[in-house]
Formats: C-alpha cells, structure tokens, sequence
C-alpha cells in the first residue's frame, strides 16, 4: 500500500501505535461499488450507502484486484445522471460514474483517498 501510494510510511507508523488489530485502513474511506463499465473505465458508486462522502476530481480511488494487490487510480470525471460534476455528494443523486485512467479486472473493496 506504501508503494503504489495509498498509505504514507507516516500512517504506516501511526498504525502500530494502536492497540489491539492493526488497521492500515483507517484513513481510507469505504464506498459501494454498484456497477462496472470496462470499456470506458468507469465505476458507479452508491452515495447513498455513504452519506457523509464526498467525491471530487483531485480525489483518487483505492482498490485490491483479486489477487489482493492495490491499485491507486485517478479520477478523471464524474456524472450524475449524465451532468458531468466537480464533485458529487449524496444530495448530488444516488449513484455516482466516476470515470478513471485505467480498468482494474475483478476490482474489489473500494475506498476513497481523499486529495
């Protein structure tokens, strides 16, 4: 996670001061995926699962394939019933295309990195 950028060696450290499960997770934030389109890389996450989250272009998308390897990616737009977006929120509309710089096959987990 350190190396593909996810996690900084700060954070990393941070982790090991806690007590009980290490959680390297922490300053990630989960969100739904709901929906895949491959050929224009684009990902359909459900808000409404996440009410507090805000997604916006500077922001990047954290997720494991299925070999548990992460990937880092960046967002390149966001629509909301087809209105592209600088940032989408619950009150926005329940589900978000989010547009990327690459497809991750069999991606799984998905978390929000903010800028």
């Amino acid at each position: 996670m350190i190396e593909v950028g996810i996690l900084t060696k700060d954070i990393a450290r941070a982790a090991f001061d806690q007590r009980g499960l290490i959680n390297f997770r922490k300053s990630l934030n989960p969100i739904k995926c709901v929906h895949i389109y491959p050929k224009p890389e684009v990902y359909s996450f459900d808000l409404t699962a996440t009410p507090d989250i805000t997604i916006s272009k500077n922001d990047r998308i954290a997720l494991r394939d299925k070999d548990n390897h992460w990937h880092l990616l960046s967002i390149e737009s966001i629509e909301v019933n087809k209105k592209p977006l600088e940032e989408a929120t619950v009150i926005s509309g329940g589900n978000v295309g989010v547009k990327v710089d690459k497809f991750i096959e069999n991606a799984k987990d998905f978390y929000l990195k903010k800028a």
